[in-house]
């Protein structure tokens, strides 16, 4: 590699169901480094986050319709790259905001699509595409957030005895009035079986539940 191209940075457009570019990088040494797919994002997702968007700003836009079809775009049968892997994120985090405003029009159903579709995005099958993304703003923990925000919408709805336990296979929630909101994934810096094993249930203790 001539030392003309280091500290080069390349870029071509993406090509097929895919927007945006893949870049890579030449470094001082003269070598390329992996190819940069965090702004390359599938045509649909980015469709769905366009909708997020104006969803926030007060368009009409269903909740449902954005959940539902984030949920078959991101399960386990479809190949993600980290650019489709920042802009779920970012609808998730589009929803939860809104829904904060929102909180009388949420119900068991969305959280379980919610946290279905973050549990896809943390699957291990995903890792090296998170392992891509080199700033923290776009890491694993941008899905995290958006967790923790949408949890905490259900937490204060929450009257008298009423607890929501979801345990995913990559994720679990605890959610009560009794408790404090725990999220617990397994570390991310860990290898293959970076989100560990759980078992898949839901369970709903309902006393006072009528407000959900």
């Amino acid at each position: 590699m001539g030392k003309a191209l280091e500290k080069t940075l390349a870029s071509v457009p993406c090509t097929g169901e895919y927007n945006g570019s893949v870049s890579r990088y030449c470094n001082d040494g003269g070598n390329w480094d992996d190819p940069d797919y965090s702004q390359c994002i599938r045509k649909s997702i980015e469709y769905l986050k366009d909708q997020s968007a104006k969803h926030l700003y007060g368009e009409s836009v269903d909740t449902i319709f954005l959940l539902e079809n984030l949920e078959n775009l991101t399960k386990e049968s479809n190949t993600l790259r980290s650019g489709d892997l920042v802009a779920s994120a970012d609808v998730l985090n589009d929803i939860a905001l809104y829904d904060k405003y929102h909180a009388d029009r949420l119900s068991v159903d969305q959280l379980e699509s919610f946290i279905s579709i973050c549990n896809d995005l943390l699957d291990e099958r995903n890792h090296q595409s998170w392992e891509e993304l080199k700033n923290e703003e776009n890491s694993v923990t941008r899905v995290l957030k958006a967790v923790s925000a949408y949890n905490s919408i259900f937490y204060e709805m929450i009257h008298g005895e009423f607890t929501i336990s979801l345990k995913k296979k990559n994720i679990v929630i605890e959610l009560g009035k009794t408790r404090s909101v725990e999220i617990t994934v397994p570390g991310c810096s860990q290898t293959s079986d970076w989100l560990g094993n759980l078992a898949t249930e839901i369970k709903l203790k309902k006393n006072q539940n009528s407000g959900i």
